[in-house]
């Protein structure tokens, strides 16, 4: 059987898919594709074998790295019949840069779903542990996570269905309801220790989102 020698291409491929680097893939993908199938003596039923076992390497690293593909576009992809029913050379070319073109563009859109999923969790996680501070805002968070105001400003209501400055506010009170069990804080230390400057303005957020003050909220607990 001819052997078709693409053991360098095939170890930068590695090499890429190890890195993450999804555009040296699918760029050492075409190359392994062109040699496999720059001979005119060269079966295309060993072209197809080697190409199918190449983009499978490609599709368990991306499962590694953590990317779930979904049923529906395994049933899109229709990879092995579409490799199979390949009977000349250029539809073989054809069908492979269509199903890397598809694999890159899915990863792609999976890493950026991911990604926004990943920043949500943690601007989440990031005021849970600096509502105390003073200082604390859309901008100081923004600013942190390398994004614009604008950006993080409807990201965060398109997924908690509030806006950022809110979530901070109702996320102070909570932490207030907390600290007003302790009969020897005073509204003042309180309003101190969960972040406003000033206890007027942690009296009117608190009332805003109770409907009673701190101090009527204190003397329900008793």
């Amino acid at each position: 059987m001819l052997r078709i020698n693409t053991f360098y291409e095939e170890q930068k491929l590695l090499k890429s898919l190890m890195s993450g680097d999804l555009d040296n893939v699918k760029e050492e993908l075409n190359l392994i594709l062109k040699k496999s199938l720059c001979k005119d003596y060269v079966s295309l039923e060993i072209a197809k074998f080697k190409i199918l076992g190449v983009i499978n390497a490609t599709i368990n690293r991306l499962e590694i790295t953590g990317i779930e593909f979904e049923k529906d576009f395994w049933n899109e992809l229709n990879l092995i019949e579409r490799l199979y029913n390949c009977s000349t050379v250029n539809e073989l070319r054809n069908e492979t840069s269509e199903i890397l073109a598809k694999l890159d563009q899915y990863a792609k859109k999976y890493n950026k779903k991911n990604e926004n999923t990943q920043l949500f969790e943690r601007a989440i996680d990031y005021i849970e542990k600096n509502y105390h501070n003073k200082q604390l805002n859309v901008s100081m968070i923004a600013e942190h996570f390398g994004v614009s105001v604008t950006y993080l400003s409807k990201y965060f209501k398109k997924q908690v269905g509030i806006g950022i400055l809110e979530y901070i506010h109702n996320v102070r009170i909570n932490k207030a309801k907390v600290m007003l069990r302790n009969q020897e804080m005073t509204i003042k230390d309180i309003s101190m220790n969960i972040g406003y400057w000033h206890s007027d303005t942690f009296i009117r957020n608190f009332k805003k989102y109770t409907g009673i003050t701190p101090g009527q909220y204190k003397v329900k607990l008793l």
